[in-house]
């Protein structure tokens, strides 16, 4: 589960330009959320058309933030985030209930949600190695080993 939060201590009020935005805070299209477990995640999905085919692709992309909008970096200096990219053709996105259920199926993958697509099941390994929870959890794992001599 997530919850929504108010996003004013998240944005800049007068950025100098979007790169600074996006350093110093979220992209102009990103939104915070907080998880059940009581991370911070900017969530963005951002649409486009597959060449050939004409198909809708959306990436969704979660990353871990700290209490100010900036990206959190895990014991390695590696930012914690995931991604999940997926294209349907016109009658999967009629049949998922249109372009806003099709974006908010792919942010709720990248959250860590179970959503649901009706004669499409999403692949548990597909959906667990696209949640932001499970780069969470695995951050915990990151930077040097802390004492060699005792593991050799």
């Amino acid at each position: 589960m997530y919850q929504k939060i108010d996003q004013t201590k998240f944005r800049i009020a007068t950025p100098a330009t979007e790169e600074q935005e996006a350093v110093d805070g979220l992209a102009l299209d990103e939104l915070v959320v907080r998880l059940d477990s009581g991370e911070l995640v900017a969530v963005l999905a951002v649409g486009s058309v597959e060449p050939n085919t004409g198909n809708a692709v959306i990436t969704a992309r979660a990353r871990m933030v700290n209490a100010d909008g900036s990206t959190f970096v895990d014991a390695a200096g590696q930012v914690v985030e995931s991604y999940y990219t997926r294209s349907a053709d016109t009658a999967n996105v009629d049949e998922i209930g249109g372009m806003a259920a099709f974006q908010r199926f792919m942010l709720l993958t990248v959250l860590g949600e179970d959503p649901e697509w009706p004669n499409h099941p999403l692949d548990k390994t597909v959906r667990d190695h696209s949640s932001i929870r499970t780069n969470i959890a695995a951050a915990a794992h990151a930077g040097p080993v802390a004492n060699l001599a005792d593991l050799l």
